[in-house]
Protein backbone atom coordinates (compact mmCIF):
# COMPACT_ATOMS: atom_id res chain seq x y z
CA UNK A 1 0.00 0.00 0.00
CA UNK A 2 2.86 2.39 0.77
CA UNK A 3 4.56 1.83 -2.59
CA UNK A 4 1.23 2.06 -4.43
CA UNK A 5 0.36 5.41 -2.84
CA UNK A 6 3.93 6.67 -3.30
CA UNK A 7 3.87 5.98 -7.05
CA UNK A 8 0.22 6.76 -7.85
CA UNK A 9 -0.44 9.70 -5.54
CA UNK A 10 3.04 11.14 -5.29
CA UNK A 11 4.04 10.86 -8.96
CA UNK A 12 0.76 10.11 -10.81
CA UNK A 13 2.36 6.90 -12.07
CA UNK A 14 1.42 3.23 -12.29
CA UNK A 15 2.69 0.18 -10.41
CA UNK A 16 2.02 -3.53 -10.92
CA UNK A 17 3.60 -6.93 -10.36
CA UNK A 18 3.87 -10.46 -11.70
CA UNK A 19 4.14 -13.54 -9.54
CA UNK A 20 5.32 -17.11 -10.09
CA UNK A 21 6.74 -20.03 -8.13
CA UNK A 22 10.15 -18.35 -8.30
CA UNK A 23 8.92 -15.17 -6.61
CA UNK A 24 7.43 -11.82 -7.54
CA UNK A 25 8.59 -8.99 -9.79
CA UNK A 26 7.33 -5.47 -9.11
CA UNK A 27 7.55 -2.71 -11.72
CA UNK A 28 6.39 0.90 -11.97
CA UNK A 29 6.29 3.75 -14.46
CA UNK A 30 6.52 7.47 -13.65
CA UNK A 31 7.27 10.63 -15.60
CA UNK A 32 10.21 12.63 -14.25
CA UNK A 33 11.63 15.96 -15.50
CA UNK A 34 15.02 16.04 -17.20
CA UNK A 35 17.18 19.03 -16.32
CA UNK A 36 19.67 20.05 -18.98
CA UNK A 37 21.06 23.23 -17.45
CA UNK A 38 22.80 23.99 -14.17
CA UNK A 39 21.61 27.05 -12.31
CA UNK A 40 24.31 29.69 -11.82
CA UNK A 41 24.80 31.22 -8.39
CA UNK A 42 22.80 34.34 -7.48
CA UNK A 43 19.92 33.61 -9.82
CA UNK A 44 16.26 32.71 -9.51
CA UNK A 45 16.02 29.44 -7.60
CA UNK A 46 14.47 26.35 -9.12
CA UNK A 47 11.51 25.22 -6.93
CA UNK A 48 13.20 21.86 -6.32
CA UNK A 49 16.67 23.31 -5.74
CA UNK A 50 16.14 25.78 -2.94
CA UNK A 51 14.44 25.01 0.38
CA UNK A 52 13.01 28.53 0.44
CA UNK A 53 12.20 28.82 -3.27
CA UNK A 54 9.19 30.76 -4.55
CA UNK A 55 8.39 32.06 -8.02
CA UNK A 56 10.37 35.25 -7.38
CA UNK A 57 12.81 34.23 -4.64
CA UNK A 58 16.53 34.72 -5.28
CA UNK A 59 19.41 33.79 -3.00
CA UNK A 60 22.92 32.40 -2.75
CA UNK A 61 21.89 29.45 -0.59
CA UNK A 62 23.19 26.83 -3.03
CA UNK A 63 26.53 26.62 -4.75
CA UNK A 64 26.78 24.84 -8.15
CA UNK A 65 28.06 21.61 -6.51
CA UNK A 66 25.05 21.61 -4.19
CA UNK A 67 22.74 22.16 -7.16
CA UNK A 68 24.27 19.13 -8.84
CA UNK A 69 23.73 16.99 -5.75
CA UNK A 70 20.09 18.11 -5.76
CA UNK A 71 19.66 16.78 -9.27
CA UNK A 72 19.63 20.08 -11.19
CA UNK A 73 21.42 19.02 -14.36
CA UNK A 74 22.37 15.69 -12.77
CA UNK A 75 20.51 12.38 -12.31
CA UNK A 76 21.51 11.85 -8.66
CA UNK A 77 18.76 11.42 -6.00
CA UNK A 78 17.19 14.55 -4.53
CA UNK A 79 17.86 15.11 -0.82
CA UNK A 80 16.54 18.66 -0.14
CA UNK A 81 16.71 18.33 3.62
CA UNK A 82 20.45 17.65 3.61
CA UNK A 83 21.11 20.53 1.23
CA UNK A 84 18.87 22.80 3.30
CA UNK A 85 21.01 22.12 6.34
CA UNK A 86 24.29 22.48 4.43
CA UNK A 87 23.22 25.87 3.07
CA UNK A 88 21.54 27.06 6.26
CA UNK A 89 24.21 29.61 7.13
CA UNK A 90 24.10 31.07 3.62
CA UNK A 91 20.35 31.70 3.55
CA UNK A 92 19.58 35.41 4.02
CA UNK A 93 18.55 35.87 7.65
CA UNK A 94 16.95 38.61 9.72
CA UNK A 95 18.44 40.12 12.86
CA UNK A 96 16.60 39.46 16.11
CA UNK A 97 16.74 42.15 18.79
CA UNK A 98 20.31 43.29 19.49
CA UNK A 99 22.02 39.94 20.00
CA UNK A 100 23.64 37.60 17.49
CA UNK A 101 20.62 35.36 17.02
CA UNK A 102 19.22 35.27 13.48
CA UNK A 103 15.98 33.87 12.16
CA UNK A 104 14.74 32.25 8.97
CA UNK A 105 11.07 31.77 8.12
CA UNK A 106 9.53 28.85 6.22
CA UNK A 107 5.97 27.56 6.05
CA UNK A 108 6.41 23.91 7.03
CA UNK A 109 9.09 21.78 8.68
CA UNK A 110 9.13 18.04 8.00
CA UNK A 111 10.78 15.80 10.63
CA UNK A 112 11.13 12.29 9.21
CA UNK A 113 14.01 9.80 9.28
CA UNK A 114 13.04 7.96 6.08
CA UNK A 115 14.63 9.73 3.11
CA UNK A 116 11.90 8.47 0.76
CA UNK A 117 9.03 9.60 2.99
CA UNK A 118 10.70 12.92 3.80
CA UNK A 119 11.35 13.78 0.18
CA UNK A 120 7.83 12.78 -0.84
CA UNK A 121 6.32 15.09 1.80
CA UNK A 122 8.64 17.94 0.82
CA UNK A 123 7.76 17.47 -2.85
CA UNK A 124 4.01 17.53 -2.18
CA UNK A 125 4.33 20.59 0.06
CA UNK A 126 6.28 22.49 -2.59
CA UNK A 127 3.75 21.64 -5.28
CA UNK A 128 1.17 23.18 -2.90
CA UNK A 129 3.19 26.40 -2.89
CA UNK A 130 4.84 25.99 0.53
CA UNK A 131 8.39 26.77 1.48
CA UNK A 132 9.68 23.88 3.57
CA UNK A 133 12.75 22.17 4.97
CA UNK A 134 13.28 18.70 6.38
CA UNK A 135 15.22 17.11 9.23
CA UNK A 136 16.04 13.46 9.76
CA UNK A 137 15.48 13.32 13.52
CA UNK A 138 13.91 15.23 16.39
CA UNK A 139 17.19 16.55 17.75
CA UNK A 140 17.99 18.45 14.55
CA UNK A 141 14.49 19.92 14.44
CA UNK A 142 14.51 21.01 18.09
CA UNK A 143 17.92 22.65 17.66
CA UNK A 144 16.71 24.65 14.65
CA UNK A 145 13.22 25.51 15.92
CA UNK A 146 14.45 26.72 19.33
CA UNK A 147 17.51 28.59 18.02
CA UNK A 148 19.91 26.69 20.27
CA UNK A 149 22.61 26.93 17.59
CA UNK A 150 22.20 30.71 17.31
CA UNK A 151 20.01 30.52 14.20
CA UNK A 152 16.27 30.34 14.79
CA UNK A 153 14.01 28.65 12.25
CA UNK A 154 10.36 29.72 12.43
CA UNK A 155 7.39 28.03 10.76
CA UNK A 156 3.65 27.67 11.25
CA UNK A 157 3.39 23.89 10.87
CA UNK A 158 5.60 20.93 11.82
CA UNK A 159 4.97 17.43 10.45
CA UNK A 160 6.54 15.21 13.12
CA UNK A 161 7.33 11.53 12.62
CA UNK A 162 6.71 9.34 15.67
CA UNK A 163 9.62 6.90 15.62
CA UNK A 164 13.09 8.20 14.73
CA UNK A 165 16.68 7.53 15.80
CA UNK A 166 18.61 9.96 18.04
CA UNK A 167 15.40 11.68 19.26
CA UNK A 168 11.88 10.43 18.58
CA UNK A 169 8.78 12.48 17.88
CA UNK A 170 7.48 12.19 21.44
CA UNK A 171 10.54 13.80 23.00
CA UNK A 172 10.94 16.40 20.26
CA UNK A 173 7.30 17.49 20.55
CA UNK A 174 7.53 17.74 24.31
CA UNK A 175 10.69 19.85 24.12
CA UNK A 176 9.23 22.17 21.50
CA UNK A 177 6.00 22.70 23.44
CA UNK A 178 7.96 23.72 26.53
CA UNK A 179 10.16 26.24 24.71
CA UNK A 180 9.12 29.93 24.80
CA UNK A 181 10.26 30.66 21.23
CA UNK A 182 8.18 27.90 19.64
CA UNK A 183 4.52 28.58 18.78
CA UNK A 184 3.76 26.50 15.67
CA UNK A 185 1.23 23.73 15.11
CA UNK A 186 2.55 20.15 15.33
CA UNK A 187 0.87 17.30 13.47
CA UNK A 188 2.09 13.79 14.23
CA UNK A 189 2.83 11.38 11.38
CA UNK A 190 3.06 7.64 11.99
CA UNK A 191 2.78 4.31 10.25
CA UNK A 192 1.12 2.85 13.34
CA UNK A 193 -2.62 3.41 13.37
CA UNK A 194 -3.30 1.65 16.67
CA UNK A 195 -5.55 3.78 18.87
CA UNK A 196 -3.24 3.40 21.86
CA UNK A 197 -0.26 4.65 19.83
CA UNK A 198 -2.21 7.64 18.49
CA UNK A 199 -3.44 8.52 21.99
CA UNK A 200 0.11 8.32 23.33
CA UNK A 201 1.39 10.68 20.62
CA UNK A 202 -1.41 13.15 21.36
CA UNK A 203 -0.47 13.14 25.04
CA UNK A 204 2.97 14.52 24.17
CA UNK A 205 1.52 17.63 22.52
CA UNK A 206 0.74 16.98 18.83
CA UNK A 207 -2.60 18.43 17.76
CA UNK A 208 -3.60 15.48 15.64
CA UNK A 209 -2.07 12.34 14.16
CA UNK A 210 -2.17 11.28 10.50
CA UNK A 211 -1.13 7.85 9.31
CA UNK A 212 1.28 6.99 6.52
CA UNK A 213 1.21 7.09 3.61
CA UNK A 214 0.17 10.74 3.62
CA UNK A 215 -1.75 11.63 0.45
CA UNK A 216 -1.70 14.91 -1.45
CA UNK A 217 -5.32 15.42 -0.40
CA UNK A 218 -4.41 15.08 3.26
CA UNK A 219 -1.56 17.58 2.85
CA UNK A 220 -3.96 20.07 1.27
CA UNK A 221 -6.45 19.52 4.10
CA UNK A 222 -3.78 20.19 6.74
CA UNK A 223 -2.63 23.35 4.97
CA UNK A 224 -6.21 24.65 4.77
CA UNK A 225 -6.90 24.02 8.45
CA UNK A 226 -3.59 25.14 9.96
CA UNK A 227 -2.33 27.68 7.44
Amino acid sequence: ALCKDFIEKGFSGTIDFTSSNDGSVFFFQVELPIYTETLPQSTTCHPNACPLATDTHTCNALSPPQQLRLGVGHPSPVEPDRIAMEGFEKIPQLQLDEDTTTTTHVDVVVVEDSVMNRNLLLRMLRTCGCSCVGFENGEQAVEALTGSNGRLLRCWLVLMDKEMPVMDGHTATQMLRSHPLFNAHIVGVTGNALESQVTEFLSYGVEEVVTKPVSRGKIEDLLRRYG
